[in-house]
């Protein structure tokens, strides 16, 4: 009895022994919800050395698929448009700023070179510029797209609606001054050309000069209030001429043409 105890003893040590001896593996399974594809796990295998001490865990990422593929997630983080921002205009030389798009409105304002204002809209694709009146921010007035600079986009501005054309009266007289009157003498010849022009509001008014049929002198003259402005062409004369003058004058809507009148030059 003795003897058959100690041998049932001795196998119990030795198959503790070879226990010992064998490595054992255990497997743990955690659901990641944060990856969201499909049913994802994180394996985790944990193996057991003989001396008893843990190693490190191995960790494998697993995406479980009904196709088998694996996905990588990616975030993509929309950005913010960029701001529009403030549009500004910014005058390269002294500018009118008139009650609307063209010589033919009235001056209400000026933009200084090197001065800025805010564009509230554009006309004719940016021909001209709506903006703040600097001589008046609670108004606004038109600027010439020419003699200023705009800076911002432009393309969220709205397209504005010009106000309705000035009526303008224009009425002219010219005489030429010539001694004497009628020339005869030596080539060539100055002649002062002087033209009036009377209107009823601040306008521009654009001129051409004819000796005939041909044109010798332009220019314009710039009313500042209603009344009559003058100007003053002086032109040379180098053959014989017996042909009429007459001048012809623009403002706004408004063109009117003088009569003719005589104008005789005898040089050689």
């Amino acid at each position: 009895m003795k003897t058959m105890k100690a041998s049932g003893m001795i196998g119990l040590l030795i198959a503790m022994m070879l226990a010992c001896n064998l490595p054992a593996a255990q497997t743990t399974q955690v659901n990641d919800a944060t990856h969201g594809i499909g049913t994802p796990t994180e394996t985790v295998t944990v193996s057991v050395s003989g001396s008893g001490e843990m190693p490190p865990a191995i960790v494998t990422d697993a995406f479980s698929m009904n196709e088998g593929t694996i996905v990588t997630a990616i975030t993509i983080t929309p950005q913010p448009s960029p701001s529009t921002g403030a549009i500004t205009i910014t005058s390269t030389e002294d500018t009118n700023c008139r009650k609307g798009p063209g010589v033919m409105y009235e001056i209400v304002g000026k933009l200084l070179v090197g001065q800025t204002s805010a564009v509230v809209a554009r006309y004719q694709n940016g021909k001209f510029w709506l903006i703040k009146n600097p001589s008046n921010p609670a108004q606004e007035c038109w600027v010439w797209n020419e003699t200023t600079k705009v800076t911002g986009n432009v393309t969220s501005l709205p397209e504005a609606t010009p106000p309705a054309t000035p009526d303008v009266t224009l009425s002219l007289t010219i005489y030429a001054i010539i001694s004497p009157i009628t020339y005869s003498g030596g080539c060539p010849v100055t002649v002062e050309l002087i033209g009036n022009y009377t209107v009823n509001t601040p306008v521009i008014v654009s001129y051409q000069w004819f000796i005939g049929d041909l044109l010798v002198s332009t220019g314009a003259v710039t009313a500042g209030a209603a009344g009559t402005f003058t100007s003053s062409n002086q032109i040379t004369i180098t053959t014989t001429t017996t042909n009429p003058i007459r001048l012809k004058g623009s403002a706004g809507a408004k063109t009117v043409t003088t009569s003719p009148i005589g104008f005789s030059i005898i040089c050689n």
